[in-house]
């Protein structure tokens, strides 16, 4: 909503608020009072009543030059003094009229604007003793003025009580109104604290949301790392659980759990798998006679030969001691017979150096294949064993099918 604005609401209201400015106030009423009073000095024959419009006229601009000045409590005394003094005159020189009665009227509404409700009071008082003492003496014929008696002594009594009656409506009135804007004023005060209240709420509340979501996020980077450490950690073990620690080939319990699965998608797909099972030749005489270490260098060695002379899909294995398993996937066995000769004669050319001493290793392989030879993972191993057996007995370094 729109607060208003202009001269004359900025004169009579402090800050665009619902609280009267006493001193924009006091200047409207002087500014207005002052041209009154210098035209009816200026069109009055009467030399007494020039001189009392004279005399209330200096103390207007008089006042007003303090309002603007900021000072207000001259003026704010003086307008309803004078102005009761003016026309408490003109009641006494000219008689009881409807004019000094209505101005009687006007000053009792500048009392209550300009000194609140005991200057209403006190003016409205000293307005119905004014009205009756003056009406009373001229009834009585103590004194006489110009026009003669107007008012018959009811009328005054009735006029005095009327103005004591108002004074009492606009007392009450006033003292309501004051009420309304005494409370006004502490709900714009208490809703004022509240909402300073709630914004340093909601400022504590930003801040522990802030910190909060910190603190959370924080705990969830902090989860997140520990969640990688662990899946590093499952993948480590994985590795460790199903290679062979020595070579890095898988070992004997992945080899079981791989064939599975390589037979069963062979069964569905209807292709063949070849087995490879190798057995180096003389290893034990080689452990003996060079030691453990050459004999853990001789295995690192055929591992890698295996591992850089195979396909992705095939499946190289450490079965245990110096035998070694190659998977073939889709390979036929006279495919296969040719890969395991070629694989034994890389073997066989390689030398194997440890400390001062040269090394030269022979293999013997065994070749089963599926179907032919089974379709279970124990038919495969048998059936390449006898035929590893078969090539031990006819001089080792040979391949043989079953």
């Amino acid at each position: 909503m729109n607060k208003p604005t202009g001269l004359f609401h900025k004169l009579l209201y402090n800050d665009g608020k619902d609280s009267i400015n006493r001193r924009g106030l006091l200047i409207i009423l002087l500014t207005v009072v002052l041209p009154i009073g210098l035209l009816e000095t200026a069109f009055n024959d009467s030399l007494t009543d020039r001189l009392v419009l004279i005399s209330f006229t200096v103390v207007t601009a008089a006042s007003l030059v303090l309002a603007l000045r900021n000072i207000l409590l001259p003026g704010r005394v003086l307008v309803p003094v004078a102005g009761f003094v003016v026309i408490t005159l003109f009641v006494f020189w000219n008689g009881i009229h409807d004019e000094a009665v209505g101005g009687y009227y006007l000053m009792l509404v500048f009392s209550g604007l300009l000194l609140g409700d005991r200057g209403l009071l006190l003016s409205g008082t000293m307005n119905a003793l004014a009205i009756l003492s003056i009406g009373s003496a001229e009834h009585n014929g103590w004194i006489v003025t110009p026009l003669g008696q107007m008012t018959e002594l009811n009328t005054i009594f009735t006029s005095s009580l009327f103005m004591l009656c108002t004074t009492l409506a606009l007392h009450y009135l006033l003292l309501l109104l004051n009420h309304e804007a005494r409370n006004a004023r502490e709900n714009a005060l208490a809703e004022l604290v509240a909402n300073e209240q709630l914004r340093d709420l909601q400022v504590q509340l930003e801040n522990r949301v802030s910190d909060r979501t910190s603190e959370l996020q924080a705990a969830n980077e902090k989860m997140m790392g520990q969640i990688e450490q662990i899946n590093a950690l499952q993948t480590r073990l994985r590795e460790e659980a199903i290679r062979d620690p020595l070579t890095g080939l898988f070992n004997r319990r992945y080899l079981e759990e791989t064939l599975v699965r390589e037979i069963g998608r062979a069964h569905r797909e209807e292709y063949d798998i070849s087995f490879l099972l190798f057995d180096l030749d003389y290893f034990k005489n080689l452990n003996d006679t060079y030691g453990h270490d050459a004999g853990d260098e001789v295995l690192k060695a055929v591992s890698d030969s295996l591992t850089t002379r195979t396909r992705t899909m095939d499946i190289p294995c450490r079965i245990g001691g110096e035998e070694f398993v190659l998977v073939l996937p889709g390979i036929v066995e006279q495919v296969a017979q040719l890969r395991a000769e070629y694989l034994r004669d890389q073997i066989q050319s390689m030398t194997i150096s440890h400390g001062i001493h040269d090394m030269n290793i022979t293999v013997s392989i065994g070749i089963s294949s599926y179907p032919k030879n089974g379709e279970t993972w124990e038919d495969l191993y048998h059936a390449a064993d006898q035929a590893l057996y078969r090539a031990k007995e006819k001089g080792r370094n040979r391949v043989e099918c079953a």
